[in-house]
């Protein structure tokens, strides 16, 4: 491996959780989380066999989503196991109301015991239970300093959830949490990547052009670089708008 070469991720083996009892299924789905870095396209598919898991795992859980942000820094669903929950999630996103979401925000632990008796949230309240849940939990995904996202428990019964089952569900949110956190930061890096490879490609643009520039009219390389310059401010264009004007239309000639 070159030096400053990113490592290839590693790839992910399907893990059949369906087949495995609850505890095995759950101890699958934490060792196979637990140190993984993984692109965009794995991280979907280990989280949704990990909370393939907690559905198995937790007997009381009806449902199992994963709440993070999106590229553009607003929240999504990353997996989930119903599409009742999605829904559910979609709503609480929209509003920025609900326990999945004030449990990202303050990295605090939410429950809604039964929300025919909750208060706090009566929109997400009434989605939640108008899809079928009557308790819902949030629990925060921590990793390298920061929330990175939310686990979101569903349960069909009022008071569904025992602290049992949470304690069960937050020994996985560390690994969650260190999953997300990695896809994040190698999108980061492919990012920087881009930008810089489109940056070197503006610069081809520009040397291109000035050596058009020094062709057509006679002169020296800072005196065509002075003349795109002054093209660029007096047109109110970029000098690679230019550039490219200037390249292109020796290639249409």
């Amino acid at each position: 491996m070159q030096q400053g070469d990113r490592p290839e991720p590693r790839r992910v083996e399907r893990l059949d959780l369906a087949a495995m009892p609850a505890d095995g299924a759950y101890a699958a789905a934490l060792q196979h989380l637990g140190h993984l870095l993984i692109d965009g396209t794995e991280l979907r598919e280990v989280l949704l066999e990990v909370v393939a898991g907690i559905r198995l795992a937790v007997p009381h859980v009806d449902a199992v989503s994963v709440t993070t942000l999106d590229e553009d820094g607003a929240y999504t669903t990353a997996v989930s196991t119903d599409p009742r929950a999605q829904r559910v999630d979609e709503l609480e996103h929209r509003e920025h109301l609900g326990p999945c979401v004030v449990a990202f925000e303050t990295g605090e632990r939410q429950l809604v015991t039964d929300v025919r008796e909750d208060e706090r949230w009566p929109a997400f309240n009434a989605a939640a239970e108008t899809a079928g849940f009557r308790c819902v939990a949030g629990l925060p995904l921590h990793a390298g300093g920061a929330v990175q996202g939310a686990l979101n428990l569903f349960a069909a019964q009022p008071h569904g959830l025992d602290e049992d089952d949470l304690d069960r569900c937050r020994r996985l949110v560390p690994a969650v949490g260190a999953a997300l956190a990695n896809a994040r930061a190698l999108l980061g890096s492919e990012r920087l990547a881009q930008q810089h490879e489109r940056r070197l490609q503006e610069i081809a643009v520009l040397h291109q052009a000035v050596g058009v520039l020094m062709a057509d009219r006679g002169c020296d390389a800072r005196t065509a670089a002075s003349l795109l310059e002054r093209t660029a401010e007096a047109t109110s264009r970029t000098l690679h708008d230019v550039a490219e004007q200037i390249v292109g239309s020796l290639t249409d000639g």
